[in-house]
């Protein structure tokens, strides 16, 4: 039986992805709101989107371990990024394991 491990980063390592740009207040201001548009639905809630998703399944506490902070300044579009395979609007973005 195997045990599934968080991966553990040694504090100050750089982690760079290139994410939608529309993620950005939610990773870099930790303000998820945005995202919470349509309150009667729970597809479209703060704790049901795709960048939480992706943090998940990325297993990257945002604020606990690791933490956004930096991004590009221009976006630019991709056909795909590391978040997400739709083309969209992308930012690269630094974060950094506490």
């Amino acid at each position: 039986m195997t045990t599934h491990e968080t991966p553990s980063y040694w504090p100050g390592t750089e982690l760079e992805y290139s994410l939608p740009a529309h993620w950005a207040s939610g990773l870099i201001n930790g303000d998820f709101s945005s995202f919470d548009y349509v309150p009667d639905d729970p597809e479209n809630c703060a704790e049901n989107n795709e960048c939480t998703r992706w943090l998940e399944a990325e297993e990257l506490r945002l604020g606990q371990e690791i933490e956004a902070v930096a991004c590009s300044e221009e976006p630019y579009f991709a056909h795909g990024n590391d978040g997400t395979d739709l083309g969209s609007n992308t930012l690269d973005y630094v974060f950094i394991a506490r």
